[in-house]
């Protein structure tokens, strides 16, 4: 591969049709399976570039502060350092309080405090006013239930709903037991108190789950397995797989990757610059786990390479319809800021554009 520099800037018409013909700066690394039984391909996605990003990732900085206002769909994030903090959508936040995961991604502008829209993915622990850090990503597989047409975020019941069936799914993977027992001991929970699926209203008292937490929780015969704790499966998940999971090493100039499984392509994520890769490569392959563990014990697949190019040039290629979701114009010494949905046939996403340059973009096949 040619020496190349990104000089023309990418904007969010151009980046599908970019990455698909591996122009300015992009092209696609060698696809590899993190194991020789996996069903599952993952692909690098590589840019050699000079340009300044002008911006750091939430991972490496250490002035971004984020706090629980007590409320289950609100977090406060203010970046008290002298460079803007772009923050990806399904970031989760940790803490003495319950656990949220953010909708959209945002860019933080210097100096800057806002109040922004999560999900909660802990049911049954409380809210509060605390101060909470950076807790990794969610999974690929959750992500992929999340999310309509437009990439609209949907309802907390969804979210809740969806926590379960992928922390059960992670238990079991494991050779975890009593998953079912404790599926229907949350999912009861689930059915009396959440609010209606769907983008339905938010809880109104904001200290509602402490008090679910002691009036709803089964204490009886309750395993020790909590399927409405994502963080904490999420953990147990990558420790029983680490050595598999950190086969998958960062490549030099990699600034995204594709995740291929025998259905085809699930997701398809790119940042501008190497260096913003490089702070979530790990949490990114943690992400897609569940994914990565998938085997094919008869060995009745076989892997072409050159395969999982063309599946993923063919995504590219769809009629992605383009739906505005933020937009923020440039301001004295602030950055233009804009993010838009995308919506194809089976698939979702988000592109986020700094002054008209993508600095990132994710695609997720709707589970």
């Amino acid at each position: 591969m040619p020496e190349v520099t990104a000089v023309n800037k990418v904007n969010s018409d151009l980046i599908l049709t970019a990455l698909k013909d591996s122009t300015h700066g992009y092209h696609f690394g060698k696809p590899k399976r993190p194991d020789e039984k996996a069903l599952t391909v993952l692909m690098p996605i590589l840019r050699k570039t000079n340009h300044d990003r002008g911006y750091t990732t939430f991972p490496e900085s250490d002035t971004t502060m984020v706090f629980d206002t007590g409320t289950v769909s609100e977090i406060d994030v203010e970046n008290k350092g002298d460079t803007h903090v772009f923050i990806r959508t399904g970031t989760m936040f940790k803490g003495s309080t319950q656990e949220r995961t953010l909708q959209r991604s945002i860019f933080l502008m210097k100096g800057a405090k806002n109040r922004i829209n999560v999900r909660c993915v802990h049911m049954t622990r409380a809210t509060g006013h605390a101060k909470m850090s950076y807790g990794g990503i969610t999974t690929n597989a959750f992500m992929q239930k999340c999310y309509t047409s437009g990439f609209t975020p949907k309802g907390q019941g969804d979210y809740w709903h969806n926590v379960h069936e992928e922390t059960s799914k992670m238990r079991c993977m494991m050779g975890g037991h009593n998953v079912g027992m404790s599926m229907e001991s949350d999912v009861n929970m689930l059915s009396h108190l959440s609010p209606p699926t769907g983008g339905g209203p938010e809880p109104i008292v904001s200290g509602w789950s402490s008090a679910l937490g002691k009036e709803r929780r089964p204490v009886v015969g309750r395993p020790a397995f909590k399927a409405d704790d994502l963080a904490a499966n999420m953990m147990a998940f990558e420790k029983n797989y680490e050595e598999l999971l950190s086969k998958v090493k960062l490549e030099d100039d990699q600034v995204g990757v594709v995740l291929i499984t025998d259905t085809g392509v699930q997701m398809i994520e790119s940042f501008d610059h190497p260096a913003s890769w490089k702070s979530l490569h790990e949490t990114a392959v943690k992400a897609m786990g569940t994914d990565m563990v998938k085997e094919d014990k008869e060995s009745v697949f076989e892997f072409k390479p050159d395969h999982a190019l063309s599946l993923t040039q063919k995504v590219l290629a769809m009629d992605f319809e383009h739906n505005a979701i933020y937009h923020h114009p440039g301001k004295d010494e602030s950055p233009s800021v804009t993010i838009t949905g995308l919506t194809a046939k089976g698939y979702v996403g988000e592109v986020v554009e700094v002054n008209g340059e993508v600095i990132h973009l994710v695609l997720f096949k709707q589970a």
